[in-house]
């Protein structure tokens, strides 16, 4: 097993007093005798966050073209390879005061991202990021996460490494996300009087795990009557399985109408939902009866959307 303690070289000064010193070249130098291992290795790669490395500043610990597979926000020790963001504040200190040995540094800072370290902690807990050419107090710099396990070189392995992540991006999304948008007219004409009818004017299935469910929909609609024949309900809503959500009940009367349809409006509705695991239709519903005694009432939906999206996490 690889032993993380003996990192850092302890540097006995001609006075005779052992004094600490984080020689990075020396370091390096050591880790490329051995095969350096995650302190505490992961046994699946599923939930770890995946990227590839960039430049040879962990050579030859890692090489370019290997795969780090990280646990974001994991507990990390003394000689672990960590990922990290740089603090703003830091970075333009360093940028003010153009240090030669920092300027690359501020070069990486300004790319954005994570960036990968040695993680070595010295006498009195002082903790220092290391390269195989420099190091630097951890300082404000804050350690998002730590690897888990890497993915070693090779094109076809890193390959085949990203399309095994790849397998469990759905797994471990934040969210999932289903749509579905119509341009096509949908039309709807009460039969009698008094006689309530329904329609899913546009609908989207989603298989869900549990979690929070939002839906928004969104269409234009345009009423008309014909001579004593009225609107006696026209009410919208978000239903699932046709099963209005009564958080989202919307009277399109209060919108008033005329004989010849206009003016119409555009109609959006929001709410969530909190289904348990199984797979869902979730609609635009139009529930709706006439009033009068003769002539035909017609609702008509245009550009109509709908948009279902759940949370995971």
């Amino acid at each position: 097993m690889f032993n993380h303690d003996a990192i850092a070289p302890i540097i006995r000064e001609p006075d005779g007093v052992v004094r600490w010193e984080c020689n990075s070249a020396g370091i390096f130098a050591a880790l490329g005798r051995t095969t350096w291992e995650p302190r505490r290795p992961a046994s699946s790669i599923a939930g770890l966050r995946s990227i590839g490395t960039v430049g040879g500043c962990l050579a030859p610990v890692l090489a370019e073209s290997d795969i780090l597979h990280i646990e974001m926000g994991g507990a990390y020790g003394h000689g672990d390879i960590v990922v990290f963001t740089w603090d703003p504040e830091l970075v333009s200190e360093a940028e003010r005061a153009d240090r030669p040995e920092m300027r690359g540094f501020v070069r990486e800072a300004r790319r954005g991202g994570l960036f990968a370290k040695l993680y070595v902690r010295g006498p009195g807990n002082m903790e220092y990021l290391v390269c195989n050419d420099s190091m630097f107090e951890l300082g404000r710099n804050r350690i998002t996460g730590v690897v888990r396990a890497v993915t070693r070189a090779g094109a076809a392995a890193a390959l085949s490494a990203l399309s095994a992540c790849g397998t469990n991006i759905e797994d471990n999304a934040v969210s999932q996300t289903v749509s579905n948008y119509s341009a096509t007219l949908a039309s709807y004409s009460p039969p009698l009087s008094g006689v309530t009818q329904d329609a899913d004017v546009i609908s989207a299935s989603i298989t869900t795990t549990g979690g929070l469910v939002a839906i928004d929909v969104s269409t234009n609609c345009l009423l008309s009557y014909a001579a004593t024949y009225y609107w006696g309900i026209a009410t919208v809503s978000v239903a699932r399985g046709g099963t209005p959500l009564t958080s989202s009940n919307f009277d399109l009367i209060a919108l008033g109408y005329s004989a010849s349809g206009s003016p119409g409006a555009t109609i959006t509705l929001s709410t969530t939902d909190a289904p348990a695991v199984g797979t869902y239709t979730y609609s635009l519903h139009f529930h709706y009866a006439a009033s009068g005694a003769s002539g035909t009432p017609t609702a008509k939906f245009t550009s109509n959307f709908i948009k279902i999206r759940e949370y995971k996490k």
